[in-house]
């Protein structure tokens, strides 16, 4: 096991390694900014913004399957946002009707 031989930093000072430096300044040279960047993937926009409208083409459709309401929704959507919705459109009327 190798033991840590450099001195290290009294008072809460810690080094920073001049590579690190470098990286801060070139970052800050080409954005403008030197924080570190994200590493989180960026929220997408909804596809069902309008749930009024949403909920009465379900009501409509209900019959159908998530597949044929996909194809049948104005913009592109895919079956598993259909059933996201769906599920949202239950929890809220549920919560609606049943408050305690």
């Amino acid at each position: 096991m190798l033991k840590h031989t450099a001195p290290r930093p009294k008072g809460g000072v810690r080094f920073i390694r001049e590579s690190v430096i470098g990286i801060w300044l070139k970052r800050r040279q080409e954005t403008g900014d030197y924080h570190p960047l994200s590493n989180r993937p960026k929220r997408t926009k909804a596809k069902i913004t309008d749930w009024q409208a949403f909920e009465k083409f379900a009501e409509r459709n209900g019959e159908k399957t998530q597949c044929q309401m996909a194809v049948l929704w104005g913009e592109p959507i895919s079956p598993r946002t259909i059933s996201k919705g769906l599920r949202i459109i239950a929890s809220t009327s549920f919560n609606f009707y049943y408050k305690t």
